[in-house]
């Protein structure tokens, strides 16, 4: 954390100081997306220093608004789009709101959609704020909460948002305007002679205000938004950032979204208390024959507990464990299970472009980085696979979503299906796992700071919400019936 000396450091040089810990993230031939705003300069000018004394290398930049493009072009940034590039490695801009689960409120710069398609590619999605952009609940500085919307009909658009939110007390909506669009302020009831403020796209804003801000399921009230014919996008970024930079008067503040944050009685003061995260739990299936006899009692009821808790977020892990070898081992190839279910080998080099060539529409994406609940992590197109990892293809429209379980189970059907096809149908395990049941057998019990928890897709299925997903993927045993012979009569 920056310590103040003397009268403190400005609001515009913590703000500097945060891009420049945010831009310590980027790597050598990195694909940025490239904020808006002027706390975003900040990263913007630090990224074109760094490529001018050679720290960093090969960096390609997708602004998000023209304002983005110019000043990245003057820092010496080269740039691209999404159509080059459709995956993101990391995006650094700004925020006009913060709420506590890491909720934002951006584009009242009139960028939004363009920052939303960006940001929304992106795999890691870094915001710069300073405290006086945290609040209780999105809206709640009294500011606009945008809607772009297209020009045709935008009275009847309007008219449309203001029923929606028809009786929301203080609620107030109006056009922006080029005159007004400088600063986005606080309702104001004038009426401005001014044209209509036109985005990058050459569309329209309509400027939501809430007296106490948002109240309810974010998700559903922005699902009501975008189902109103004319209107494009909305201001809401929810669930997109990956971690928060704060400039406070008292220095620097980092919070990852990983991290709790438990709002205090002020309103724009956040007390963040950071949970140690277990290590992602490796999954290992023994069979009967390897279990120990009475081994679920060598370990705590309580440890026992924890690890079936984790077992919901690393179905991924199962799926490498099963089909890549286990840990260790030396792989000769990767595994790609394709979107028909088959799994096919890659014994050479291969990079994701190429088999994205032979799947049009579908991105991949290593089954190691999947958890239930959490976003896919594609594999940029230039990102080669490694040998012994497992791959999975999933269809393009489904890029910024989250994992299902119903996924999860589709990819341990293709993993069993394809031990059972190379070690047969007696097959159940890998074969090099059955150390594990000696460790079991003299009581060792993992450490969560060294070791990955170990369990059985068994105890997993014990778990209420996997009984039903996960019974489709046991492999059951074929009922044979006995084939009456008949004589063959010839005539």
């Amino acid at each position: 954390m920056l310590a103040p000396q003397g009268g403190g450091p400005s609001q515009d040089e913590l703000k500097r100081v945060a891009a420049h810990r945010a831009v310590e993230l980027v790597r050598s031939g990195m694909v940025l997306g490239l904020g808006t705003g002027s706390t975003a300069v900040h990263a913007l000018d630090r990224i074109g220093a760094l490529l001018r004394t050679g720290h960093l290398r090969d960096v390609v930049g997708i602004p998000t608004s023209e304002w983005a493009a110019a000043r990245a072009a003057a820092a010496g940034i080269p740039l691209t789009d999404l159509n080059a590039h459709p995956v993101v490695d990391l995006s650094i801009d700004g925020a006009d709101e913060v709420d506590p689960a890491l909720n934002l409120v951006k584009g009242r710069g009139g960028s939004l959609l363009r920052e939303k398609m960006v940001e929304g590619a992106s795999r890691r999605f870094v915001v710069i704020v300073d405290e006086s952009k945290l609040v209780p609940r999105l809206g709640a500085s009294g500011l606009a909460v945008p809607v772009e919307v297209i020009p045709f009909g935008w009275s009847l658009t309007l008219r449309r948002l203001r029923t929606l939110f028809d009786g929301v007390p203080g609620f107030n909506i109006k056009l922006r305007t080029a005159a007004t669009n400088a600063k986005a302020s606080a309702f104001d009831e004038s009426e401005s002679k001014s044209e209509p403020f036109l985005t990058d796209n050459k569309n329209y804003i309509v400027d939501l205000f809430f007296e106490d801000g948002i109240h309810g399921d974010l998700k559903l009230i922005s699902d009501d938004i975008l189902r109103i014919t004319g209107v494009i996008e909305h201001g809401m970024f929810l669930g997109l950032a990956s971690s928060v930079i704060i400039a406070r008067k008292d220095g620097v503040v980092v919070v990852d979204k990983a991290a709790k944050p438990t709002r205090l009685e002020s309103s724009s003061a956040f007390i963040f208390r950071s949970y140690k995260l277990h290590p992602r739990p490796f999954v290992i299936l023994l069979t009967k024959s390897q279990r120990p006899a009475h081994s679920s009692h060598l370990i705590s009821s309580t440890q026992r507990s924890l690890r079936l808790r984790r077992v919901k977020a690393s179905m991924g892990n199962y799926v490498s464990c099963t089909l890549a070898g286990p840990p260790g081992g030396h792989a000769r190839s990767a595994k790609v299970i394709l979107p028909c279910g088959r799994v096919q080998r890659i014994d050479g080099p291969a990079n994701a472009a190429e088999l994205m060539l032979d799947a049009p529409g579908h991105f991949l994406v290593d089954s190691r980085s999947m958890h239930v609940g959490r976003r896919f992590a594609p594999l940029s197109a230039d990102e080669d696979l490694e040998m012994g990892h497992v791959y999975a293809m999933f269809p393009m429209k489904r890029v910024n979503a989250v994992v299902a379980a119903a996924d999860m189970a589709a990819l341990l059907m293709a993993a069993r299906k394809e031990v059972r096809r190379e070690l047969g149908a007696g097959a159940r395990v890998l074969p090099d796992a059955a150390h594990v049941s000696t460790e079991v057998a003299e009581g060792y019990a993992p450490d969560s700071e060294q070791n990955a928890a170990r369990t059985s897709l068994e105890e997993a299925a014990e778990m209420r919400e996997f009984r039903y997903r996960l019974s489709m993927c046991r492999s059951r045993r074929p009922t044979l019936e006995t084939i009456a012979e008949e004589p063959i009569c010839s005539r």
